[in-house]
């Protein structure tokens, strides 16, 4: 539920307005939530909750697209492979330690991720 909440909430602090509409859409609030939160999970405390909710506001999660970025890009004006797919891979690596962490610091028992 958790990581649900978190995947939803990025999706709503972070989306672009889509559509022929230019009407303003509400940002979730971080009471909203908690509040959604509070109750499913004893674990589930407001000082976590709100700490999540700040860290996603600040940051936007996204995964790694895999493309050249700027500086990979050859004097032929093509991406480097090689050059590529290793700084994909090390994006990645960083990405799924981020996540190993974060699912670390909320988790109720000790766990020893791959």
């Amino acid at each position: 539920i958790l990581c649900f909440a978190v995947i939803m909430l990025n999706t709503d602090l972070h989306k672009a307005s889509v559509g022929k509409t230019k009407k303003k859409v509400k940002k979730m609030t971080r009471d909203e939530f908690t509040k959604n939160l509070r109750g499913v999970d004893p674990s589930f405390d407001l000082k976590m909750l709100e700490s999540i909710y700040a860290s996603i506001q600040k940051e936007q999660i996204q995964m790694p697209t895999g493309g050249p970025s700027e500086g990979e890009v050859g004097a032929d004006g093509g991406g480097d492979d090689e050059g590529s797919e290793a700084a994909f891979k090390a994006s990645v690596n960083r990405a799924v330690c981020n996540v190993q962490e974060l699912l670390r610091s909320v988790s109720l028992y000790r766990h020893t991720f791959l």
